[in-house]
């Protein structure tokens, strides 16, 4: 990667933009039915089922979801587009967790999923922070490093602070 040098987009940019968005999608499909059954099995391992008559519970369990999964399905499809893609990174990783996010609010609609009221709390509000969230922590992960080498060789300063005394 070049830092001067602005690279135009490509038609396969645009392809592995919808790859991620892709993988981004599928994750979010698989990924939180994975982790409601593994947490319900904990909850009853620690004999605690009973938490979940509470208001607060619905609040914490959403926190948790947004944390391990959706935040996890948006970093997987921003590695593979922040790996792939060479111009324009902001612009694709926007586009990424767009597919992403878009395509599970399709499948929810056509699964009658999004007329239930605590969907928006549960499911909606999180998926799209963490999708967002997510795609851009993984696309700046695999650039980083070449980010920074740009940066730091770019500029240097110098400080000559001398012996500290001052002539008469």
């Amino acid at each position: 990667m070049e830092g001067s040098e602005r690279q135009e987009a490509s038609k396969g940019d645009v392809l592995n933009s919808l790859i991620g968005g892709i993988i981004c999608f599928f994750t979010m499909m698989i990924l939180p039915g994975i982790m409601d059954m593994l947490f319900r099995q904990i909850l009853v391992f620690l004999g605690i089922i009973g938490v979940m008559a509470f208001d607060s519970f619905r609040i914490a369990h959403a926190i948790i979801f947004f944390g391990i999964t959706y935040l996890i399905c948006g970093f997987l499809g921003g590695l593979y587009t922040g790996y792939k893609v060479e111009a324009r990174l902001n612009l694709f990783l926007f586009i990424t967790a767009s597919i992403g996010f878009v395509f599970l609010v399709i499948l929810l609609y056509y699964l009658g999923h999004l007329t239930l009221p605590n969907v928006y709390v549960d499911v909606i509000i999180p998926a799209l922070a963490g999708s967002f969230i997510g795609v851009y922590l993984g696309g700046y992960t695999i650039i980083w490093p070449y980010r920074h080498e740009e940066e730091t060789s770019t500029s240097n300063i110098n400080l000559d602070l001398g012996s500290g005394k001052t002539e008469e």
